[in-house]
C-alpha cells in the first residue's frame, strides 16, 4: 500500500512541476527542474525494484504514476490558463505638498511585456484574442505555449524591443511638445501598470494628464476611463484629458493580435521596428488637440 502512496505523490509532483516548469519564469526554473528530476528518479528506482519482484508490480507501478501525474498536470495547466479578474481600487494617492505644473502625457499601449515574468499577461492576451487551433487546441496546451514564449524572450535576452522603442517614443514626444510637457508610458496589462502610474504621477504632484491610446483597440475609452477609476488619481485633484487615439494609418505596428499569433506561430518575437518620426509627429498634434492648441 505504501508503494502506490509514494508513487501517487510521485506522480502529482512530476506533473505539478512540469506545468510549471512551462510557465514559469526563468529564474525560476531551476527549482522547478530539479522538483521534475527529483520525482522522476525516485519513480524509476521504485518502479525498478518492483518490476524486480515482479513484472505486474513494476506495470501497475507505471499505471499508478503516470495517472496522478496526469491529474495533476492537467490541474494545474487549467489554473495557469485561468485568467484573473482584477478590479479592486487602489489605496487613494498621497495629496502632494506641492503641484507640477507640467502636463503628463502618459502613451497607453497594448505592448508585450519588457520580460516574460510568468503566464498572467499571456492567459489574458490568449483569452482576449481566442487563439484558434493549430496554435491553441486546448488549455491543457497552455504550459507549453508560454514556455514558447519564454524561449523566444531568451532567444533575444529576455528583453522584448517593444518596450525600449516605445520609450524612445516618449522621450522624443517630449522633446516636440517642448517645456511644459513630460511624456512616459504605461501599459495595461503588465507593468508600468497604468493604473499605478496614474497613482504615482498623482503623489508626485502631477495636476492634468493627458492619456492617448496608441493600440488598445475599439474600446480603448472606456479602458482608460476604467483604469482612472481604479487608480484613484482625480480623488485628490487631478484632471484626466483623453487624446483621440491614432488613426491606423498613423501606427505603423501590426497589431497585438497579429504579432501574437506570429509568436505562437514562429517561436520568435516580433521586433516591428523604430517608430518614424511621423508617428511622434502625430501623437504630438493629438496632444495638442487636446487642449486647444
Amino acid at each position: 500500500m505504501w508503494n502506490r502512496v509514494a508513487l501517487l505523490i510521485l506522480g502529482m509532483a512530476f506533473g505539478w512541476s512540469l506545468a510549471h516548469y512551462w510557465s514559469a519564469p526563468t529564474p525560476r526554473l531551476s527549482t522547478q527542474r530539479t522538483r521534475l528530476i527529483a520525482s522522476l528518479v525516485l519513480t524509476v528506482i521504485m518502479v525498478a525494484v518492483l518490476a524486480s519482484r515482479s513484472l505486474a508490480a513494476g506495470v501497475a507501478a507505471v499505471l499508478v504514476f503516470a495517472f496522478s501525474a496526469a491529474v495533476a498536470y492537467a490541474g494545474n495547466a487549467k489554473q495557469v490558463a485561468k485568467v484573473e479578474t482584477d478590479t479592486l481600487a487602489q489605496p487613494q494617492p498621497a495629496r502632494p505638498m506641492e503641484w507640477d505644473n507640467r502636463v503628463a502625457v502618459v502613451l497607453v499601449a497594448g505592448a508585450e511585456p519588457a520580460r516574460y515574468e510568468g503566464p498572467d499577461v499571456w492567459a489574458r492576451r490568449l483569452a482576449k484574442h481566442e487563439i484558434a487551433p493549430p496554435l491553441l487546441a486546448h488549455w491543457l496546451a497552455r504550459p507549453r505555449q508560454y514556455g514558447r514564449i519564454r524561449a523566444a524572450y531568451e532567444a533575444i535576452g529576455g528583453q522584448h524591443p517593444t518596450d525600449a522603442h516605445l520609450k524612445d517614443l516618449a522621450a522624443r514626444v517630449t522633446e516636440r511638445l517642448g517645456e511644459g510637457f513630460m511624456a512616459s508610458v504605461a501599459y495595461i496589462e503588465s507593468p508600468p501598470l497604468l493604473r499605478q502610474h496614474l497613482a504615482d504621477l498623482a503623489a508626485h504632484g502631477t495636476r492634468e494628464i493627458a492619456l492617448l491610446p496608441l493600440e488598445c483597440g475599439e474600446n480603448a475609452r472606456a479602458v482608460l476611463r476604467g483604469q482612472v477609476t481604479i487608480s484613484r488619481a482625480r480623488e485628490i485633484g487631478v484632471g484626466v484629458h483623453y487624446a483621440a487615439p491614432l488613426d491606423a494609418g498613423q501606427w505603423p505596428w501590426p497589431t497585438q493580435r497579429e504579432r501574437l499569433v506570429a509568436l505562437l506561430g514562429s517561436g520568435a518575437l516580433v521586433d516591428p521596428g523604430a517608430l518614424p518620426d511621423e508617428t511622434v509627429e502625430a501623437v504630438a498634434t493629438a496632444v495638442r488637440a487636446t487642449f486647444g492648441a
